[in-house]
This record gives structure tokens, C-alpha cells and sequence, in this order.
């Protein structure tokens, strides 16, 4: 608790209010810290983000995953591809990134991981995300859902 109470006295009471939602995770037997955002519910937006982030700390490293969810009526298992397209024309094309799908009643659950470079991070920080593409099933972001995501983002850096 006391922890929690320095850290909030850390950061600004503009960025606390922003923050709501953020996790912590820490795995004691490997000293390991990890901050997530939120991404079933966006927390300024009623939408849901479709994409997440978390900023793992280890005694040598920080590293931070860049997390891509959709729903999709087709049952695609085992496909590779991840694309994303920026407001200024930038893509990422990563043909080679593993997409999990988790079958459902209804629709099937897509979601793809990978890990972000300090380019990539700069990119996310200075442009939004307008569309991306897990293997053929595709979603673009609605109004606020970036804005929701990169206020997230930003907590989790300053964490």
C-alpha cells in the first residue's frame, strides 16, 4: 500500500485521473513487474479498444508489448500477418506475426502480440493507429478509441 501511495505522489494529479484502469502484476518468484492498459472497455469512450498495451520490468529490462484484439465470424486458426496503418500514411507490415484464435459460440477471437522497438513506440506515441488487419479479418478504430489508447499508453510509460 505504501508503495501504491508513493507512487501516486509521483505522478501528476492530471495523469493519475487519466490512469484509471491501468493493472500491476508482480510475479515475486521472478521479480517481475508488469503494467497493462485496459482493453475490453475503453475508459473515455464506450467502445472497446481492440488493442492493449503492457510495459514488462525485469531487474535487467523494460520491454513493452503491443496488443491487437477483434471478433470475427469465420474460425481462422494457425494464421500469420499483422498489418497497421497510420494517420500519416505509415505501416507496419509484419507478415511473420503469429495470430491466436479462441473459438466462441458465436464469433471467434483473434488477438496478436509483439514487441515494440523504440521507433515503434515514438510512432504510437505521435500518430494515431486508423486500421489494422490480423490475417484477413480487419478493424478500423472509431473516434476516441486511439485518443482512449494513447492516454493509457503514456500512464504506463511514466509508471
Amino acid at each position: 500500500m505504501r508503495f501504491f501511495i508513493l507512487v501516486l505522489t509521483l505522478i501528476p494529479s492530471a495523469l493519475v485521473a487519466q490512469c484509471k484502469g491501468i493493472t500491476k502484476d508482480v510475479d515475486e518468484f521472478k521479480n517481475i513487474t508488469t503494467y497493462s492498459t485496459p482493453y475490453i472497455k475503453g475508459i473515455l469512450s464506450t467502445a472497446p479498444l481492440p488493442l492493449a498495451a503492457s510495459k514488462i520490468i525485469t531487474d535487467t529490462d523494460t520491454a513493452y508489448l503491443l496488443h491487437f484484439q477483434l471478433v470475427a465470424g469465420a474460425y481462422d486458426p494457425y494464421k500469420k500477418g499483422l498489418y497497421v496503418l497510420f494517420d500519416n500514411g505509415e505501416k507496419w507490415i509484419m507478415d511473420e506475426t503469429e495470430i491466436k484464435c479462441r473459438y466462441g459460440s458465436s464469433f471467434n477471437y483473434y488477438s496478436a502480440y509483439f514487441l515494440l522497438d523504440e521507433e515503434k513506440i515514438a510512432t504510437l506515441n505521435n500518430n494515431a493507429i486508423t486500421k489494422f488487419k490480423l490475417f484477413t479479418h480487419e478493424r478500423t478504430l472509431q473516434k476516441g478509441q486511439y485518443s482512449d489508447f494513447v492516454k493509457l499508453f503514456k500512464c504506463i510509460q511514466a509508471l
